[in-house]
């Protein structure tokens, strides 16, 4: 429909980074934890906190989180608090400071088989959390999340529904409001961008002629056969948070590009429910996150409790306050197109 790139080449625009990367419990402190107890052969709670979080980079966690991440790490037995106080290594944080991959910054995509009917279809490197009831698309077909046993890497599956052609696509890095506010702006301008090629050109062009035709400068909301299409055009962080919004509310939601893809559900039960979610308070960034079966994002998200990764993946990939803004503008925008 509304194609998924835009020649977005602002140097302001490229360099601006979303906030919800910013150090969080979890997102590199556990490595840096432990290697200060390998440095200094021990360190006291309060001088591990004040090197990283007064001092150091990780100044939005709070103490009361820094402990709950200390007691996560303990009962994982990576450390162990001496009767003075200090922090050594526990038996796990040994063999795992010792181990060469312990320095690699990033973790690959967690793999997981799978699974029908008890029968194993296959592995898929999964780079995007999904909840329940989320779509997936493997082998050629849709199929919906029915169950995800973190532990064991199994996704169970059942057949979906619908005649949408499946769409392969990567994930990319985490796209910033700005940039689909620019997109936006691209889509509504006429000019084209002298660094374009003839084939960017027609695309463009493509693009432009689409957004005209289903008026989404009026109109976020379009139909598409049983389901419906819903254009924020905002951040991954709010569209993330509003498809989990949606899916508290018992919606089948799917991401496809731009646009959030509501299953089974009308233009009109999607205009209705916009309007109840603006008139009404948001699950909290946590409840949402709660969702999500495996909320890993970093190499050693896994060495968390469920409760502080469940905070941490809240902070890093969701944003209420934003998607509150977003549903009353898209609700605003659903009734003024009715009277249009």
């Amino acid at each position: 429909m509304v194609g998924g790139g835009c020649p977005c080449r602002k140097s302001g625009v490229q360099r601006d980074k979303p906030h919800r990367r910013s150090c969080t419990a979890g997102n590199g402190t556990c490595p840096l934890i432990l290697s200060l107890v390998a440095q200094h052969g021990g360190i006291t709670p309060n001088d591990a906190y004040r090197t990283l979080c007064v001092q150091g980079p990780f100044r939005l966690v709070h103490a009361a989180t820094f402990a709950a991440l200390l007691r996560d790490l303990g009962n994982a037995t990576l450390i162990r608090q001496e009767t003075d106080g200090l922090l050594l290594h526990g038996d796990a944080g040994e063999k795992l400071v010792n181990h060469y991959t312990f320095y690699a910054a990033f973790a690959a995509p967690t793999e997981y088989r799978i699974v029908h009917g008890g029968r194993t279809l296959g592995s898929l490197p999964i780079e995007q959390s999904l909840p329940e009831g989320a779509l997936l698309i493997f082998a050629g077909r849709r199929w919906r999340v029915l169950a995800v046993d973190t532990r064991a890497k199994v996704i169970e599956v059942a057949r979906a529904s619908g005649r949408r052609p499946p769409r392969f696509t990567g994930t990319g890095p985490e796209v910033h409001d700005r940039i689909r506010t620019e997109m936006r702006r691209i889509y509504e301008d006429s000019a084209v961008p002298i660094y374009l090629d003839a084939t960017a050109q027609r695309l463009l062009e493509q693009g432009r002629t689409a957004y005209r035709r289903f008026r989404l400068e009026a109109q976020p909301i379009v139909g598409y056969g049983n389901d419906t299409l819903l254009f924020p055009f905002c951040g991954d962080a709010i569209m993330t948070t509003i498809a989990l919004t949606l899916h508290s509310r018992g919606v089948t939601v799917e991401r496809q590009g731009l646009a959030l893809a509501l299953s089974g559900t009308s233009p009109q039960t999607t205009a209705h429910l916009l309007e109840e979610l603006s008139e009404s308070d948001l699950p909290t960034a946590t409840d949402l996150a709660r969702l999500i079966p495996d909320k890993r994002i970093d190499k050693y998200d896994e060495l968390i409790g469920e409760e502080l990764l469940a905070r941490s993946f809240a902070a890093r990939q969701l944003d209420v306050p934003g998607a509150r803004t977003v549903i009353s503008r898209l609700a605003e925008q659903s009734a003024l197109a009715c009277f249009s």
